[in-house]
């Protein structure tokens, strides 16, 4: 059985979850789960230039999880999530705080 690039249903490396996410294929990545890391993770580390801390996560402000633009990104000191408070920005659905915003 073949894997990876090599197997004739590979798909790049890139799949969506049952939870929405899109998730990417990066066995070497230090927070890697099963060879997989969150997309808008990878995407916010290349932004900053590092990996995230422990305790950082990354908001998407339309409130889209496949949306992983830079400009739908933020990061974030803490948890945030839906209910959590009064919308932060314009197109927010997620209705996070501002006060966790580290970008």
């Amino acid at each position: 059985m073949t894997s990876g690039a090599r197997n004739g249903h590979w798909k790049g490396g890139r799949v969506r979850q049952a939870d929405g996410y899109v998730y990417t294929r990066m066995r070497q990545h230090p927070f890697a789960s099963n060879g997989y890391v969150l997309e808008h993770r990878l995407i916010m580390e290349h932004l900053i230039g590092r990996y995230l801390h422990p305790g950082e996560t990354v908001h998407h402000k339309n409130g889209d999880k496949q949306d992983n633009r830079p400009e739908n990104l933020e990061l974030w000191r803490g948890r945030h999530g839906a209910g959590s408070g009064p919308p932060h920005c314009p197109t927010c659905r997620c209705k996070a705080e501002r006060k966790g915003k580290l970008q």
